[in-house]
């Protein structure tokens, strides 16, 4: 894992108001990222929330607002994307259409539901090989799942851990080098915080999952004009 290093003298500017320790820290603040020149522990980061301002200096945009604006965009024609695809025959339409059948399931259909749905199937849709990214494990032992993780998101659930989605969660805590950094009530959010963490630190893109990232920085977010993997520029085309 490539972890850009900050020396002593480096702030990194706070976008959120969180409390950590007692101490609130609020937008517009500065905090120093450490005093020996290294990264500090990843829990102290992400508490207060400076994983999204590395993006805004950048690009001038609030990445949360972005992300959402243009998932929820493409929310309906990536749902009708899936159910088309769940139709055919193969690996692929078997592992949608039980996405798809336990999405059905729910009682209740918001946004939330939708992005967990499409944010586990844009995998799919990619043919991408998620080798240990999405993770899922009972409330008893979290801990077991997070070795040899360098990078993924733990889904914790009361039961029925087999299952593929799970919309419902105890929580959902993003994991960098096997620490559960943090955590969040949905996978949507979490997927989010874990992206910000990437770009934040010049993370490298997790094992077999390239092209979802790809989709989601090149597409849903417009960074970088550069040239598209061939099924990402697909996706792109079948989303227009």
């Amino acid at each position: 894992m490539c972890i850009k290093k900050q020396t002593d003298s480096d702030s990194v500017f706070s976008t959120l108001k969180v409390i950590v320790d007692g101490t609130e820290y609020a937008s517009g603040m500065f905090v120093s990222v450490g005093e020996s020149g290294g990264l500090p522990k990843f829990a102290k980061i992400l508490q207060i929330y400076l994983l999204f301002a590395e993006y805004q200096r950048v690009t001038n945009e609030n990445l949360p607002n972005k992300f959402y604006a243009q998932l929820d965009y493409h929310l309906p024609r990536l749902m009708t994307l899936l159910r088309q695809k769940s139709s055919k025959t193969g690996k692929t339409a078997d592992t949608l259409a039980n996405l798809l059948k336990v999405h059905d399931e729910q009682e209740l259909h918001d946004v939330n539901s939708r992005r967990t749905t499409v944010i586990r199937g844009l995998p799919v849709l990619l043919r991408d090989k998620d080798l240990g990214f999405f993770r899922t494990t009972l409330i008893d032992n979290p801990e077991v799942l997070t070795e040899d993780a360098s990078v993924a998101l733990l889904t914790v659930v009361h039961e029925n851990a087999a299952a593929p989605i799970h919309y419902d969660p105890v929580r959902v805590s993003v994991v960098l080098e096997n620490e559960m950094v943090t955590t969040h009530s949905q996978l949507p959010k979490a997927f989010l915080v874990l992206f910000g963490f990437m770009y934040a630190l010049h993370l490298k893109y997790p094992k077999g999952l390239a092209k979802t990232f790809e989709f989601v920085q090149k597409v849903l977010l417009g960074m970088d004009d550069g040239k598209l993997s061939p099924s990402v520029q697909t996706l792109k085309n079948e989303l227009m």
